[in-house]
């Protein structure tokens, strides 16, 4: 169940353009941690964040 409904990778994206891409904070923090929720068999949610923020 989505809560917010919001599209996990838009919101992962979000994150990543605000927290590791904008010049003022860019390199800023050595380490973002996110709490998520995800009870779906196909985490859908976590994987989003996972492409994005650690796509090796």
């Amino acid at each position: 169940m989505r809560r917010f409904q919001n599209n996990p990778e838009d919101v992962a994206r979000y994150f990543y353009h605000h927290l590791v891409e904008n010049p003022q904070l860019k390199g800023f923090f050595e380490r973002i941690a996110f709490a998520i929720l995800d009870n779906s068999k196909n985490r859908a949610i976590i994987k989003p964040f996972q492409a994005i923020f650690d796509p090796s």
